[in-house]
């Protein structure tokens, strides 16, 4: 046999080889996944104050314990060191900000907004946020870059923030319904929450600006931030947090569902300054947690945080890293495989 032909021949073998290989249904946590697939959109939840631990609330609470809670969707989770260069238990908002960022060189000053968000580095030109934020005040959450002027600010040409936080400004621009819902880089307060509490709801609220936002072109990166559920642990109201994690597990759902039918979106939640909950045994103990909210010990914020992924790219999230590593993992894609790689030239 000739040489060249032979040397057809083992390619023809290996490629039939690779192929075989490559008809596979790749899985990831038992579901069906593509791999090393780029996001086109990503939807992010941050949720502060929530462990893996608080779970039990959910899974727990509803008459039907075998049906999976949205977490248990998730194809991919893992584990994040929770610290700063200057706090080993930083605040929640500082701790978003690093896996925004990527930076661990926190300091609550406008120098924060030094580093890009991740969203600035996506696709060939930057893409624009849609940032809805809960439970934290005026000028205290990604608003605040609003105010800095500095030439390395990256937030206020790339960013819409909707807050659901009463604002003491008077020029305030707010919006208030399907028809007044703003999307140009600012600022905006929901007309709802100017009394002593929000009318609205954080998953009404989502709807509304996600369905409006998402359509818009750039519009890549859609974010909910929820400091509620924390602020609700901290004065230990276990009752009140039970029902704003079903809503945080509504608003999951509602986003897994959607990316059900869109492949290559990224659905990342993620958590951070966690209180650790210590449950108390069954039976009657139980019975009086689940009704009155009792026998639950609440213990200092954790050293970790928890990841919970699926959809494209979703595998750069399964293992243990710190917090500042998400803003590289979102960016992170592997190189195409070299055939002559795999089996040589």
């Amino acid at each position: 046999m000739k040489a060249g032909t032979l040397t057809l021949l083992v390619i023809e073998i290996s490629l039939g080889i690779f192929l075989t290989h490559c008809a596979r249904v790749n899985t990831l946590n038992l579901q069906t996944h593509t791999f090393a697939e780029p996001p086109a959109k990503i939807i992010w939840i941050q949720v502060a104050g929530l462990s893996d631990e608080h779970l039990p609330l959910l899974k727990f609470s509803t008459p039907t314990p075998d049906v999976p809670i949205s977490f248990e969707r998730s194809v991919c989770t893992g584990k994040m060191w929770s610290y700063n260069l200057y706090a080993l238990r930083p605040s929640a908002n500082e701790n978003f900000l690093s896996q925004i960022n990527g930076s661990k060189n926190q300091k609550n000053t406008c120098s924060d907004f030094d580093y890009p968000p991740f969203w600035k580095n996506l696709g060939k030109s930057s893409a624009m946020a849609g940032v809805l934020e809960n439970g934290i005040e005026e000028g205290r959450g990604l608003d605040a870059a609003f105010n800095c002027p500095s030439e390395k600010n990256f937030y206020s040409d790339l960013t819409v923030v909707w807050k659901m936080a009463r604002t003491k400004n008077p020029s305030a621009v707010f919006f208030n319904g399907p028809s007044n819902v703003p999307l140009t880089a600012g600022v905006y307060f929901d007309k709802a929450c100017q009394q002593e509490s929000c009318h609205s709801s954080l998953y009404e609220n989502v709807k509304l600006t996600f369905e409006t936002y998402i359509k818009r072109p750039f519009a890549n990166v859609y974010m909910v931030r929820d400091f509620e559920y924390a602020q609700l642990i901290q004065k230990g109201e276990i009752l009140k947090a039970r029902e704003h994690l079903l809503e945080i597990d509504k608003l999951y759902n509602y986003f897994l569902d959607f990316q059900k039918g869109n492949a290559n979106i990224l659905v990342l939640l993620t958590t951070t300054a966690a209180r650790s909950l210590e449950f108390p045994e069954q039976g009657n103990q139980w019975a009086d947690f689940d009704k009155k909210g009792k026998n639950v010990v609440f213990r200092q914020q954790s050293l970790m945080s928890s990841a919970f992924a699926s959809g494209a790219m979703a595998e750069n999230f399964c293992g243990l890293y710190e917090e500042s590593e998400m803003r590289n993992r979102i960016l992170f894609v592997p190189p195409p495989v070299n055939f002559f790689d795999v089996f040589g030239q």
